[in-house]
């Protein structure tokens, strides 16, 4: 979650002309207690279940299993971004996402999931 600084409309005497703000919509006084917070609620809503790689054979099998399933079909591939580029015939509105460039762990996100994390 991101927190935002948040400038007050109106300021009283004594209190900060900022607020922050995080994504959720909770507004705090001091930064200190908004990344507690932001940690806390990070903690708590990331799931903390391992990972479990599907085998596909191709980068088109794993989008039409994403497709058809509804779900985020994550997979080890080898093949550089140029040859993955190569291989995929319709992307069906699926996102494809790494680590970074040199990863090879890889997952096919449908058009329905959102807030997906590494």
């Amino acid at each position: 979650m991101a927190i935002t600084p948040v400038k007050k409309l109106f300021k009283a005497t004594g209190e900060p002309i900022f607020v922050y703000r995080t994504e959720d919509g909770s507004e705090f006084f001091d930064i200190d207690e908004a990344i507690e917070y932001d940690n806390k609620y990070v903690e708590e809503h990331t799931a903390s279940t391992p990972v479990t790689y599907d085998y596909v054979w191709s980068i088109q099998e794993a989008i039409n299993m994403a497709v058809k399933e509804n779900r985020v079909v994550r997979f080890i591939w080898e093949k550089s971004n140029e040859e993955i580029r190569k291989d995929i015939v319709d992307l069906k509105n699926c996102k494809i996402m790494k680590r970074d460039r040199e990863a090879k762990d890889m997952a096919v996100i449908p058009p329905g999931i959102e807030d997906f994390v590494f």
